[in-house]
């Protein structure tokens, strides 16, 4: 059992030395690219920044460029993880957990979020992963009754506007432009969904439903 104890605590060690290491790592490329351009820094920049080894920058990252895709790759894995957790559903019934969860996962670091999000192209790079927004409200109830009814396009404008909007206030809130807490974004959000969803998806869902009760007396 000691031995086996043993082995457990040197693979708990391992690990926190290792995401030490990568933690060191990412932020000493985003302070790097603050600097300079990013085509100008080097390995060795990013190692003598962070002050480790390069056999320690290789064991995790095989060029700078490496570092930048598994960052983006971490941040998005991160934000639909979160959302596999809800119902496309439960969550335009009620988004607010959601809104939770996004607040929670910046407030981890919100220094190094503040660091990635001012770089050029990583605003872009977040908006331009909608698509997989789209395809998941698509499933919900409220979707199927608005394609059913041939208002398919109005579903996305609307959806286009929520993700577009929550995402740009999330981003401007880490960069200090808008002076609310990250805390404080899931209520002020749910009061600005509150505005636009029964107006906009219920008087959809109605259309839906009466266009489907004139069909059935045909």
């Amino acid at each position: 059992m000691r031995w086996g104890s043993e082995v457990e605590d040197r693979k708990k060690g391992e690990y926190r030395s290792s995401k030490r290491s990568k933690t060191l790592i990412k932020k000493a490329l985003l302070k790097l690219m603050h600097e300079k351009k990013f085509e100008e820094i080097s390995v060795t920049d990013i190692v003598r920044e962070a002050d480790i080894n390069r056999g320690t920058f290789y064991a995790h990252y095989s060029n700078v460029q490496d570092v930048i895709r598994k960052m983006e790759e971490e941040m998005l894995v991160g934000f639909v993880s979160s959302l596999e957790v809800f119902s496309s559903d439960e969550l335009l019934d009620d988004p607010r957990p959601i809104f939770v969860t996004i607040s929670s996962f910046l407030l981890k670091d919100p220094g190094y979020y503040k660091m990635l999000f001012s770089l050029p192209g990583v605003h872009d790079h977040i908006l331009g992963h909608k698509d997989f927004l789209f395809t998941y409200f698509l499933s919900s109830r409220k979707a199927r009754k608005m394609v059913e009814a041939g208002k398919r396009d109005e579903f996305i404008a609307i959806v286009d506007f929520w993700i577009s909007g929550i995402l740009n206030l999330y981003i401007d809130i880490v960069l200090g432009r808008v002076l609310l807490r990250l805390d404080e974004a899931p209520d002020f959000l749910m009061r600005m969904i509150n505005l636009t969803s029964e107006k906009w998806l219920g008087g959809f869902a109605s259309d839906a439903e009466a266009a489907e009760a004139e069909q059935k007396e045909r």
